[in-house]
Order: structure tokens, then C-alpha cells, then sequence
């Protein structure tokens, strides 16, 4: 398997693609792509919010054909960040796109906590029409002479949506920390993952709810990270056909324990990933369970996994390990100096059960990367994902891989059957 770097997105109508991107198919022809970004105007940097090309495969070769863009109704007093899409595969043309947007509070622009809202398409991405408040921005008001105004602030971000076999829509995203003056550091060590779903294509959301509490990666980022906070990404996915049809899975992860250090120290306590499932849309879960055996209190970080579903219902998820440890060398990396590096790799791990259990987990990549001495100019270093998906019988991972000294893209395709092969 080989790949051709065809370079950036084309600049349409003046909208330069910025970061957090998100890749997905669908379409009237199932054969659509779209490429969903954050955007600003290629002329002075102004924020244009989130724009989506679509393209097709042609000869090969990939070509972007238009593009559209749309922003938060208050830019540029509000910010929007952190987009996601799904594309059905029905042939439907639906799609849609969550997003964090940071509202304008107290009178200062783009002051809130985040705020998750939600665009839908469904003419294939010719127009987009919302937004649809899926989570209000949660900065509690506790000044009794401007109840428009609060210190403590609840962060929502990394919102992900997903696509039901008969056009459900569900969206995770993560609730926490809270930010307050008067908490140690001014800030919680906890958060939730919160969902919600649409029934009727993204008009409505149902009231949101909390499937599980964790302790935030927040102040525990890996040590060779260059940048001294972490997002508590979850992801969603669907059994979209199989014996288990209709089932929804969640993942995430969770610090073994509470972290409270100031950024500037490496924390090196242990984190774990979960799956849950549920069998009627959300309404109930399943216990959470581990994707691999207990780590130690401390020295094993366990972080961003993806979940997808193969066509037969097997269930794989891939995330990142690192071995948080000390080599001799010293690691200096968002502000965090110490012993320890993050010798980090991609982890898989498969349940042909419909998500009752998995197997033990195998390293998908085949060199370790030392986070601490990948070279890097860019914050954060290695991004803010990974991903992942499922095509006939394959999984199909990408991550970002520092064997060669710099980040760099990897992918390696594994066999739905269990052999893996890059």
C-alpha cells in the first residue's frame, strides 16, 4: 500500500483550511467524500468557522470539487472549535456536524465553556442548516448583581456524532472539569461523558445525560506531549448491520486516580479505556468495561481510542500506550521537565461478540515512538487525534507516529479476521 501526499485542500472562495479535521463518505452515491475542517479567510485570518469540501475519486486521484462553510451565529464574539461529521451510507445524502462553540459571556467575546452544537445536511452537502443547540454553554451564574456572569464554568468539548442503521443520530462529548477560582489549581479533577441522541434527523436533541464519570486527562497528559492539557475525546460509533444491529458504543478513558498538579509537573498516574454499549438508543448502558488488563497506579497511560464496527459486527477499537518511564534522559515538554519520557505505540483490540469482550490487546505499530525527542514546531505535536475505520473486512487505524524524528501519518491495514499486516 502506497500513498501520494496531494497536498492541502484547494482554497475556495477565500475559506484556507486550519486544523482539526475530519474525514468521512457518504453522499447520494456512497462514494462522496467529505472533509470537514475548521476555516479561516486566506486574505487577514478571520475566523469563517467550519468549512466541508466534498470531492470524489477520479482516476485515482482524489478531487476536491466545492466547498461550504458556515459559522456561529454571534461570530466573531463566539469561536467555534472542535468539529466532527458523520455521512450516511444509505444513499440518503444525510451528514452531519457537531461542534464546541465558545460563546461570548459576561460581555467578553468567546468567554463561555464550550457550548456543543449541531448542522445538518441532507441534499449531500449542498446547504447546511442549523445550528441546533445540543448542550447549552454552562457557565453557572453566582454574581446576584449581573446573573448573565459566573466564575465557575463546566468545559464541554470533543463532541463526536454518529449514524443509527435507520437515521438515529447520537452525539458524545465530554462535561468537565469545571473551572472555579476557589478549586485547588482552578480546576476539578473530574468530568463526564455526556450523551444525546436525535430521532427525527438533528432538529431536536433528546435532554442530555451523563454515561459515565471519569477522572480527567486533563493535567495528565503524556510527559513528551508539548502541551500542558488534554482533551477527554470520546468517540461513538454504530452497529449498522450484523447480529447486533442498532447498537451503540462509546468509548473513552479515565486516570486511574485523581490529578491535580500544577502543569508544569509530570504526572505520571496510569489511565484506562472503556467501552459501553446500549441496545435502545441510549436510554440504558451497559457496565463499563476495560479494553485492557489493569495498568499500574503508575507508568502506563492509556488514551484516544476510536471505535468503529465492521459490516459482520465485529467491534475493534485502537488507541495510544505509553510506557511513562525513565531512560536516562530528560524530557522537557509543555513546560513539564523530568525524568520520565512517553515511549508510546497503537494498541487494537477486537471483540467478535458484539462488545461483550475482548481480546487480549496487539501493538499495531511497529516501532516506539519517544515522544520526548520527535522533533516538532507545531503545539500540540502530535495533534489531537487518531483515527480509525471499518471498509469490507478491514480496519483501517492512522495515527501519528515519530520512529523517523518527526510526526509523521502511519496507517496499517488489519484483517477483520485478526491478522494485521503494515
Amino acid at each position: 500500500m502506497t500513498y501520494v501526499d496531494g497536498g492541502a485542500p484547494p482554497v475556495v472562495n477565500h475559506a484556507f483550511t486550519r486544523g482539526d479535521p475530519w474525514l468521512d463518505r457518504g453522499g447520494f452515491d456512497n462514494v462522496t467524500f467529505y472533509y470537514a475542517n475548521l476555516s479561516v479567510d486566506d486574505r487577514n485570518a478571520s475566523n469563517l468557522g467550519v468549512s466541508v469540501h466534498r470531492g470524489h475519486f477520479v482516476g485515482g486521484v482524489l478531487n476536491w470539487e466545492d466547498i461550504q462553510v458556515f459559522n456561529a451565529l454571534n461570530a466573531p464574539n463566539d469561536l467555534y472549535d472542535k468539529e466532527a461529521i458523520a455521512t450516511a451510507k444509505d444513499r440518503s445524502g444525510a451528514g452531519y456536524v457537531t461542534v464546541t462553540n465558545f460563546i461570548a459571556v459576561c460581555g467578553f467575546p468567546q468567554a463561555g465553556a464550550g457550548q456543543i452544537e449541531f448542522w445538518r445536511t441532507h441534499d449531500a452537502g449542498a446547504s447546511w442548516q442549523g445550528p441546533v443547540v445540543v448542550s447549552p454553554d454552562q457557565t453557572i451564574p453566582n454574581d446576584p448583581n449581573n446573573p448573565n456572569c459566573g466564575s465557575t464554568q463546566i468545559l464541554q468539548q470533543s463532541s463526536s456524532p454518529a449514524i443509527g442503521p435507520n437515521g438515529e443520530v447520537y452525539v458524545v462529548w465530554q462535561f468537565g472539569p469545571t473551572f472555579n477560582a476557589n478549586l485547588p489549581g482552578g480546576l476539578s479533577t473530574n468530568a463526564d461523558i455526556e450523551f444525546a441522541r436525535s430521532l427525527d434527523g438533528g432538529l431536536t436533541f433528546s435532554t442530555p445525560v451523563s454515561i459515565a464519570s471519569i477522572n480527567s486527562m486533563r493535567r495528565n497528559a503524556p510527559v513528551g506531549y508539548n502541551r500542558a492539557r488534554i482533551n477527554d475525546h470520546p468517540r461513538v460509533a454504530v452497529a449498522t448491520s450484523g447480529p447486533n444491529k442498532g447498537r451503540v458504543y462509546v468509548v473513552y478513558y479515565s486516570a486511574l486516580a485523581p490529578v491535580a498538579v500544577p502543569p508544569s509537573t509530570q504526572s505520571l498516574t496510569s489511565s484506562q479505556v472503556f467501552v459501553e454499549f446500549s441496545d435502545d438508543q441510549g436510554q440504558t448502558w451497559s457496565p463499563a468495561i476495560a479494553l485492557a488488563p489493569a495498568p499500574p497506579a503508575t507508568g502506563i497511560k492509556r488514551w484516544w481510542p476510536v471505535v468503529s464496527v465492521e459490516p459482520g459486527g465485529n467491534v475493534d477499537v485502537v488507541y495510544y500506550e505509553s510506557q511513562e518511564t525513565s531512560i536516562g534522559t530528560t524530557c522537557n515538554r509543555g513546560g513539564r521537565k523530568g525524568p520520565a519520557v512517553s515511549l508510546v505505540n497503537t494498541i487494537w483490540v477486537q471483540s467478535t461478540d458484539g462488545g461483550s469482550t475482548f481480546a487480549l490487546p496487539t501493538t499495531v505499530s511497529t516501532a516506539t515512538s519517544n515522544w520526548c525527542t520527535t522533533v516538532s514546531n507545531i503545539v500540540p505535536n502530535f495533534g489531537d487525534y487518531i483515527g480509525s475505520f471499518s471498509g469490507g473486512n478491514h480496519l483501517f487505524p492512522v495515527w501519528g507516529d515519530g520512529r523517523n524524528g518527526v510526526p509523521d501519518v502511519f496507517t496499517a491495514p488489519i484483517l477483520g479476521a485478526g491478522k494485521s499486516g503494515n
